[in-house]
C-alpha cells in the first residue's frame, strides 16, 4: 500500500483540487515508469471523529477497507470543545497493488477539520463531495446522540449509518429512540450497530447449545438465565448495551412476554416481569447487568457483583 503525502488545500476548492492530484499523480507514475495507476471507486465512507488526535486511530481501518472496497473516504474531524472557529481541508490518495501486480488501485481521502461553528457547516460540505450514484457509508465515530441537528443531517445524506450502541449513557432509552430512528428512516438508511456485531459470537454459541438433537429438550427445561456485562456508563442507572441486547434477543428468540411495567427496585435493580415458554429478568449496576430467567413466570432478579468481566458472561441453569 502507498500513501500519498496529504495536500493542505482550501475548502472551496476540493473538487478542483482531487482532480489536479490526479493530474500529477499520472504525470509522475509515467515519468518514473512506476507501475500504472487506476481510480477504483465502489463507495463513499464518511467518517466522523472528534479530535484530531483520532485521525491516527482510524487510519489503518480505513486503510484496510479501501483495499477491499475502494471507495472515497471524507474524514470530518471536529473540534468542539475548540471556541476559536477554523475550517482546513486536506487532500490525499491511497493507493494499493491489483491483485495481479501490474497496477495500482488508487482512491481519494479528503480530510476537513472544523472547530467552533464550522462543525454546522460540515454536512453541507459532505453533500456536493460524495460520487453521486455509489452508496454513502457514515461511520459515526461519537457518543451516539440520535436527535441531534449535526447528526441527523448526515444521516439525511447516507444509505447505512455504522454506530456503536455502547457508548449511549442510558441504553434503554438510546435504544428506543434509535430503533423509531431506524423505522422512521427504514426507506431509505440502513443502520449497523457494531454493538451488536460485538455480540455475534456470543449468540451463535448460546443457539449452539442447542443445535444438537439430543440437547434440545433442555431448552424448555431452563429454570435461570443470566447475563453479566460491564458498563461504560458512571450513571448509577444506566443498562450496560450488550448484555441489554443479547437480553432482548433471549427474549426475542424464546417469545418471552413483558406481564409488568419495567421498574427500578433500587440504585442497582432493574425488573420487568414476563411470561411465556421463558422468562426475561433484567439487573443492572452500575458495573454489571445480571439477567436471570425463571419459569414459569419469572421476573427479574439482582445481584450485585464487584469482579469485571471482558464481554457478557452468560450462564444457563436447567432443571433435571
Amino acid at each position: 500500500m502507498r500513501n500519498l503525502p496529504q495536500r493542505a488545500v482550501d475548502v472551496a476548492t476540493i473538487k478542483y483540487e482531487l482532480k489536479e492530484l490526479w493530474e500529477q499523480m499520472t504525470e509522475v507514475s509515467e515519468e518514473e515508469d512506476q507501475q500504472a495507476l487506476m481510480r477504483a471507486c465502489v463507495a463513499n465512507l464518511v467518517v466522523y471523529s472528534p479530535g484530531r488526535a483520532s485521525s491516527g486511530e482510524i487510519s489503518p481501518v480505513i486503510a484496510e477497507v479501501t483495499n477491499e472496497q475502494p471507495s472515497r473516504v471524507i474524514v470530518l474531524l471536529p473540534e468542539p470543545d475548540s471556541s476559536e472557529p477554523s475550517l482546513n481541508a486536506m487532500v490525499t490518495a491511497q493507493c494499493h497493488p491489483s491483485g495481479r501486480g501490474q497496477k495500482q488501485i488508487c482512491c481519494e481521502q479528503i480530510v476537513i477539520q472544523a472547530a467552533g461553528r464550522e462543525i454546522d457547516h460540515l454536512p453541507s460540505l459532505v453533500r456536493p463531495l460524495v460520487v453521486s450514484d455509489l452508496p454513502v457509508f457514515l461511520w459515526w465515530r461519537d457518543l451516539p446522540d440520535f436527535q441531534a441537528a449535526l447528526f441527523t443531517r448526515l444521516v439525511q445524506s447516507c444509505d447505512r449509518v455504522i454506530i456503536d450502541s455502547a457508548g449511549l449513557p442510558d441504553a434503554k432509552e438510546g435504544l428506543r429512540t434509535l430503533a423509531a430512528l431506524i423505522e422512521k428512516r427504514a426507506q431509505w438508511t440502513a443502520f449497523s450497530d457494531l454493538s451488536w456485531c460485538r455480540l455475534t459470537p456470543w449468540r451463535v454459541l448460546v443457539a449452539g447449545f442447542f443445535d444438537a438433537p439430543e440437547c434440545r429438550p433442555y431448552l424448555a427445561r431452563l429454570d435461570r438465565v443470566q447475563i453479566k456485562s460491564s458498563a461504560r456508563s458512571s450513571n448509577e442507572r444506566s443498562i450496560p448495551t450488550d448484555g441489554l441486547l443479547l437480553a432482548a434477543w433471549l427474549a426475542s428468540r424464546l417469545k418471552w412476554k413483558s406481564t409488568a411495567k419495567p421498574k427500578w427496585l433500587d440504585e442497582h435493580t432493574y425488573s420487568v416481569g414476563v411470561e411465556g415458554p421463558g422468562s426475561h429478568c433484567d439487573h443492572a449496576d452500575r458495573d454489571h447487568l445480571i439477567c436471570q430467567w425463571h419459569s414459569p413466570w419469572p421476573e427479574l432478579t439482582s445481584a450485585a457483583r464487584g469482579e469485571r468481566a471482558i464481554g457478557p458472561i452468560f450462564r444457563l441453569h436447567c432443571s433435571r
